[in-house]
C-alpha cells in the first residue's frame, strides 16, 4: 500500500499518456471533425469512387472499402490514387469481378495535393464532380478538405485503421503525423478554394508529369 501511494502520482501520469497516446484516442478527435465538416457516405448517390493509396499496410481495407461501395453503387467508375498503390489495388479489384473499364487510376502523386491534383485532371474532364473519397479517418479530413478546395463535393468514406487490440507507436506515430498535417495544411491555405486559373495550372502541371512518366494507370478488359 506504502508503495502505491508513494509511486501513485506516477501511475497516473503513465496511464495518461498511455490513453492520449493509444491510436483509438487520436482518431476520436478526427472522427468528431470530419463529421462537423462534412456529411459521411450513407448511401448516397455520387458520380465516383475515389480511393487514396497509403501504403502496403493500408491497402487490404481499402479495398475492401471499394468492393464494398461498388456492390452498393455497381455502375460508378473506380480511380485509384497513389504511387506505390494504385497498380496493386486496381488489379486486385479486377481479379474480383469488378469491370476493367470501370477501373483506372494514376502511380504519379505522392502527397495529398497531388492527389487532388491528378484526379482532377483525370475526372473533371468527365463531369465528374460528386466523390465518395476513401481513406482511413486520420487521413480523411484533411484529403476531404482538400479535394473540396478543387471543387470537388465530397462524400468521406472511412475504412479503419486501427485494431484497438493491437497497439504500436508506429500507429501513434501516423495519426500524430496527420494532427500536425492538418494543421501545417490550414496555415499554408491549401483548404482554401481554388480558383478556375489556380485549377488550370496544377491540371497543366500534372498532365506533364502524367505523359513524362507515363503513369496513367489503365486496365485492358479481359476476353471471356
Amino acid at each position: 500500500m506504502k508503495f502505491l501511494q508513494k509511486h501513485l502520482f506516477s501511475f497516473l501520469v503513465l496511464l495518461l499518456l498511455l490513453v492520449i497516446l493509444s491510436p483509438l484516442w487520436i482518431e476520436v478527435p478526427m472522427m468528431l471533425l470530419l463529421r462537423f465538416l462534412f456529411t459521411e457516405y450513407a448511401g448516397e448517390s455520387a458520380d465516383a469512387i475515389v480511393i487514396l493509396g497509403r501504403g502496403l499496410q493500408h491497402r487490404s481495407t481499402r479495398i475492401e472499402g471499394a468492393f464494398y461501395l461498388w456492390d452498393e453503387q455497381p455502375d460508378l467508375d473506380i480511380f485509384v490514387s497513389g504511387m506505390n498503390d494504385a497498380v496493386e489495388i486496381t488489379t486486385v479489384l479486377a481479379d474480383g469481378g469488378i469491370p476493367a473499364a470501370q477501373i483506372q487510376g494514376e502511380r504519379c502523386s505522392q502527397s495529398t495535393i497531388e492527389n487532388a491534383e491528378f484526379t482532377s485532371l483525370l475526372l473533371s474532364p468527365k463531369g465528374i464532380q460528386k466523390i465518395i473519397l476513401v481513406s482511413d479517418r486520420a487521413h480523411l479530413v484533411r484529403a476531404s478538405l482538400v479535394f473540396q478546395s478543387y471543387g470537388f463535393e465530397v462524400l468521406p468514406y472511412a475504412v479503419p485503421t486501427v485494431d484497438p487490440q493491437d497497439f504500436s507507436y508506429e500507429k501513434v506515430l501516423v495519426n500524430l503525423r496527420e494532427d500536425l498535417g492538418l494543421v501545417y495544411a490550414g496555415l499554408r491555405q491549401q483548404f482554401q478554394p481554388k480558383s478556375a486559373t489556380d485549377i488550370q495550372a496544377a491540371q497543366q502541371k500534372s498532365s506533364l508529369i502524367l505523359e513524362d512518366w507515363n503513369c496513367q494507370v489503365v486496365l485492358t478488359p479481359t476476353m471471356n
